[in-house]
């Protein structure tokens, strides 16, 4: 029962600090409710980096009240500015400069604000011009963000800038097939029912037809605001090291002014989602890409007071099961499908949900598509015959899913807090906030018996997405245009389904599960053996090298293993890619009856082509984890039957991906093209290689080639692994004794040396005489980057292959590197910088000083390339920039700052004005002949975005990256990632972070300015560009540099462009880089006794 309130002029009543939380969650919680009745959880951690806050507001596009997207151009404009603090980029900026992230997003019923910024604790929130008190960045994000929902200003210079970027967000997801389809289910549903409508918005909704009425949307704006955001609909989540009372007391003191309009929950009760005339009903649908689906939906139960029993989960859970006995391996056996999977869609209070089976079908399965459906309707009818038997499965599943809970991790900081303010708008008891999605819900015959009755064939639509038709597309869907054709379920059909239904007789081949003989017994934790900051090196031979790190950190009965199989053969060629593709998904297609029920238990694997070679990963509960390991071995090396029907399937459904990659969004094609133009091999190695380069390779796979890759692919191997976690040395190196007894034991391979052989630590000197056939570490490729000369400036122009995507996009970089092991500027000034570490190469410590410059002038743009080039200038949605470590190779001392952004606008206009940005902030460039003194190039320097920056604010912007790079991992999954991307890399720079943030608060401002000035500055002799350009085709229709790109805003762009027509040649005409090396000898790795 709830306390009283707390006296004091903003009395807070405490509702529960009593919350069931995981066993390894060290935080502290409160729940409680200000005198507003707004709702707040309060989480308290002394170990965090990023401090969140999230709030979700109980309305959402369900009353855009005939406007459709009011409720997002709203979210959208919250942004915007506050009476507080009234400029428009004031939350984003601050946000910015310290290292934090924000966003939000408008659901049918909800509106989800959310950011973080560093939590570590400052003098000062403010910045140097407001000077608002705080002990912490923190505070003076959180009261930025609660004037959204007290003052915000709704400008009317943003208005119309707002309108434009949700009408670009809506052009974004125009050709995206999940958007269309989407709308396609609203747009089929009771024409009554609020979901019947349109929620993004576009021009035409929030500027033109609301002209033609003559309403005046910026008062519909703030209309909306006033209306429907009330402190009783709102669920706050705050997440700092601050104590809880700090946290109570900044939260009561900014959030107690929100207005409190005491309204009800929006609740839609009298209108059905599907009107009785709309079922049963089949729809026929044609994607832009070219996939098969079939979907079988139900209107289903309104589960929002059902949170602990949930029947849908679990019959979900069952419907998309994967092992023996399911729908899955039924279909699979047939050839009809390839994947199987269950959900449930709440839709809004009051409102039944919706359970949907989605088939993924095969060629074979399209023509068969009435024979899948009736085999849904039979697994259905199984389990509708006797639902009791279902008691066994949902008690297991219990079991698992309080193991879950129980051993679950932190996630990321606004992740925690979005994610549980969205469930504080749910039903479910504070004192489950935090648990209740990993929590076992109890089992309810009843329940269960009255929601299988639910999934009958009278009540269901069949959805068909397939591009293939054999009548004509009768309708257009109005928002997006997508084609489709409905008709009532046809009688015959219809008497079908009921039939199977009704009858007791099926496959002997659908029951339900076995026990799972995956689920953990033991869960000891070992606290005895000694752990290491970083990994250690476990074993180095000719032929096998593995890492460990025993785990101290976060305390899970949990553990990893990451293994490379090194082989050139993989990537060797276009045909070799796709066979080593394919490889991978028939090893998973062989596995995945089996290692299902693994996954149930939270084991699970992967294997895919890497940088190298195949990889292997398996992960989970780490009792049971070497037995999922050897049997994954065991069909890799060894057991799988390649089989002409699975490999058919596989690979159809490869070349249609491939086919398919070149009709995404070209804001996701983009980023491909700067590895596959910079990597040194030519033709392009894996994985550089852009899809297309697979199409004829796949076209010629057969069963035979497929053997003989095997073959050639597992012949000989250099193995590096890697092995995290509640794994002791002892264990660790019986898991590589699996490893090594599984490749011994391949008829394939004789890639491994006899037990016994000797331990070689320095294995480029000495090579084990039981290794002849080994593939020595000498012979794995050796991945380089290509340098673009300085001066040189490069660009790469394609079409886009979807004529309706009206977009272009342009991806401009600019690359860095390599620096010289005495200076990163032309005249040999020397940096200052620290001193390099023991044992560290003299190029490693320039590198450092390389990326701490990068990462502090990407840190310091971000923000500000954002504003400028969406918010002011509108030129489109997609704004982003982004630092690439190491582009065309992992590991290399190349790098890049890039900056991509996606419009209806030409990529020569986008070029002008990024060039126009750039100008702002690096001043005069430095050029071969200096037309000015340094001392009028420094003054003029001043007028720069550098410039102008004071020296407190520097220093802010350089805390802001040292806090993000030295941000701590949340769980034992992020800091398997972070080493293993350093093994990987051939670095093996355990303590890059650390080290780089020295170099980070090493930086002068002056140096900074020389640098951009040198190598970032329009027109600078030093800058080294490649621009790429995906075009519409539209735009195309025009030459490059035709066009927007000649009008007067465009004055200042690169000049001087050198166009890549032929790949080859223009790889040909670069140097490659040097290569990855260890930033200190590998025998300092090794455990101290073998060292």
């Amino acid at each position: 029962m709830a306390t009283p309130p707390t006296p004091g002029k903003r009395a807070v009543e405490l509702v529960t600090d009593k919350l069931d939380k995981p066993v390894t969650d060290d935080r502290e919680y409160r729940v409680v409710r200000l005198p507003n009745q707004l709702e707040v959880l309060l989480a308290s951690d002394a170990t965090v980096d990023m401090a969140s806050a999230a709030l979700a507001v109980g309305v959402g596009s369900f009353r855009d009240g005939g406007i459709p997207g009011l409720a997002h151009a709203v979210e959208h404009l919250l942004f915007m500015g506050s009476e507080k603090y009234p400029a428009d980029n004031d939350f984003k900026s601050f946000i910015g400069s310290h290292a934090g992230a924000s966003n939000a997003s408008t659901s049918p019923c909800a509106t989800v604000y959310h950011f973080q910024v560093t939590a570590d604790d400052t003098k000062a929130s403010g910045d140097s011009e407001s000077q608002q008190p705080g002990p912490s960045p923190f505070y003076g994000a959180l009261d930025r963000f609660s004037q959204f929902f007290t003052s915000p200003l709704f400008l009317a210079s943003t208005v119309d800038r707002e309108i434009n970027a949700v009408d670009s967000e809506f052009k974004l997801k125009y050709q995206s097939d999940d958007r269309r389809l989407f709308q396609l289910g609203r747009s089929l549903s009771n024409p009554q029912h609020p979901y019947n409508g349109f929620s993004t918005g576009n021009l035409k909704t929030l500027r033109d037809e609301p002209a033609e009425q003559g309403i005046e949307m910026r008062k519909r704006f703030v209309d909306f605001h006033r209306t429907h955001y009330s402190a009783n609909l709102m669920k706050l989540c705050v997440l700092g090291k601050e104590s809880l009372d700090t946290l109570q007391e900044w939260v009561a003191t900014m959030f107690s002014d929100i207005p409190n309009k005491d309204l009800p929950q929006n609740r839609w009760e009298d209108v059905p989602l599907w009107s009785d005339e709309q079922l049963p009903r089949r729809v026929y649908t044609r994607p832009i890409m070219d996939f098969r689906r079939l979907r079988v939906s139900f209107p289903f139960l309104d589960e929002e007071l059902l949170y602990e029993n949930r029947p849908g989960e679990y019959l979900c859970k069952i419907l998309g099961h994967e092992g023996e006995g399911s729908l899955l391996a039924y279909l699979k056996d047939k050839t009809w499908a390839a994947s199987v999977s269950a959900s449930t869609t709440s839709i809004c209070p009051g409102t039944s949900g919706v359970l949907g089976i989605e088939v993924g079908l095969t060629e074979a399965g399209l023509e068969h598509h009435e024979d899948v459906a009736k085999a849904v309707f039979q697994y259905i009818s199984m389990l509708q015959e006797d639902p009791s038997k279902l008691k066994d499965f949902v008690d297991e599943s219990r079991h698992l899913a309080d193991l879950a809970f129980y051993y679950r991790q932190k996630s990321e900081s606004r992740t925690f807090t979005s994610s549980t303010c969205r469930r504080m708008q749910t039903q479910v008891p504070p004192k489950w906030y935090i648990g209740i999605g990993e929590r076992a819900k109890a089992f309810d015959l009843e329940l269960m018996t009255k929601a299988l009755d639910l999934l009958r064939p009278s009540r269901t639509q069949i959805m068909l997405i397939s591009q293939r038709y054999p009548g004509t597309w009768e309708s257009k869907e109005k928002w997006y245009g997508t084609e489709y054709t409905t008709e009532p379920l046809p009688e015959q059909l219809l008497s079908e389904l009921n039939d199977i239904y009704n009858n007791k007789t099926r496959p002997a081949e659908l029951h339900l599960p076995a026990k799972n003989p995956f689920i953990p017994k033991n869960l000891e934790i070992d606290t005895e053996a000694r752990a290491y900051k970083t990994p250690r090196l476990l074993k180095d031979t000719p032929s096998v090298r593995c890492w460990h790190k025993k785990d101290d950190t976060f305390l899970v009965p949990k553990a990893i293993i990451t293994a490379s199989l090194h082989n050139p053969a993989v990537y060797a060629s276009a045909t070799n890619e796709a066979h080593a593709n394919l490889f991978a998904e028939l090893v998973t297609d062989t596995l995945q009856t089996y290692a299902y029920a693994a996954s149930l238990a939270g084991l699970h694997y992967s294997v895919y082509t890497g940088t190298r070679g195949l990889m292997i990963r398996v992960s989970g509960y780490n009792d049971k984890l070497p037995l999922l390991l050897s049997r994954v071995l065991a069909v890799v090396l060894r057991d799988l039957e390649i089989r002409g029907d699975r490999l058919e399937i596989f690979r159809e459904r490869f070349l249609r991906a491939c086919r398919n990659s070149e009709l995404r969004k070209p804001c996701l094609q983009i980023p491909a093209y700067e590895p596959w133009l910079l990597s040194a091999d030519f033709p392009s190695a894996a994985p550089h290689r852009l899809y297309r380069e697979l199409v004829p390779a796949l076209e010629s796979v057969t069963v035979d080639s497929m053997r003989g890759f095997r073959e050639q692919c597992l012949k000989r191997l250099f193995v590096e692994m890697y092995c995290h976690g509640n794994v002791t040395r002892q264990e660790a190196e019986r898991i590589t004794g699996i490893v090594e007894d599984s490749l011994r034991g391949t008829a394939a391979s004789t890639s491994l040396p006899k037990a016994g052989a000797p331990v070689i630590t320095d294995t480029d000197q000495e090579v084990s005489k039981d290794s002849n056939s080994a593939l020595r570490q000498l012979e794995v490729l050796i991945p380089r980057a290509l340098v673009i000369p300085r001066g040189v400036n490069f660009r790469y122009a394609e079409t886009i292959r979807d004529p309706g995507d009206v977009n272009n996009c342009i991806s401009y970089h600019i690359q860095l590197g390599p620096p010289s092991p005495n200076s990163l500027l032309p005249n040999n000034t020397v940096y200052a910088s620290p001193s390099p570490g023991e044992g560290e190469r003299p190029e490693t410590t320039a590198l450092r000083g390389l990326r701490a410059r990068l990462q502090l002038i990407c840190h310091i743009l971000r923000p500000r390339v954002f504003h400028q080039l969406r918010t002011t200038e509108q030129l489109g949605y997609v704004v982003r920039t982004r630092m690439s470590a190491s582009p065309g190779a992992r590991g290399s001392r190349v790098s890049a700052f890039a900056i991509e952004v996606q419009t209806e606008k030409t990529p020569e206009y986008l070029e002008a004005r990024i060039d126009a940005f750039l100008q702002t902030v690096a001043g005069p460039a430095v050029v071969s002949t200096p037309s000015s003194s340094p001392s009028e190039q420094a003054r003029d320097g001043q007028e720069t975005v550098l410039g102008k920056m004071t020296d407190s604010e520097f220093e802010a912007e350089k805390k802001g990256v040292v806090d993000k790079m030295l941000e701590k991992p949340k769980n034992m999954t992020q800091e398997n990632d972070l080493f293993w991307v350093r093994i990987r890399d051939e670095g093996y720079d355990f303590e890059q972070a650390q080290k780089d943030a020295q170099h980070v608060l090493a930086v002068r401002k002056q140096d900074l300015m020389e640098f951009v000035r040198t190598y970032i500055a329009p027109g600078s002799s030093q800058r080294s560009t490649l621009a790429i350009y995906l075009r519409s085709h539209k735009a195309a229709e025009q030459p490059l540099d035709a066009g927007d790109a000649g009008s007067a805003t465009n004055q200042g762009a690169t000049t001087g462009r050198i166009d890549i027509k032929d790949i080859r040649d223009f790889k040909a005409s670069l140097v490659a880089d040097v290569g990855p090396r260890p930033v200190q000898g590998l025998q300092t790795y090794a455990y101290p006794d073998e060292a």
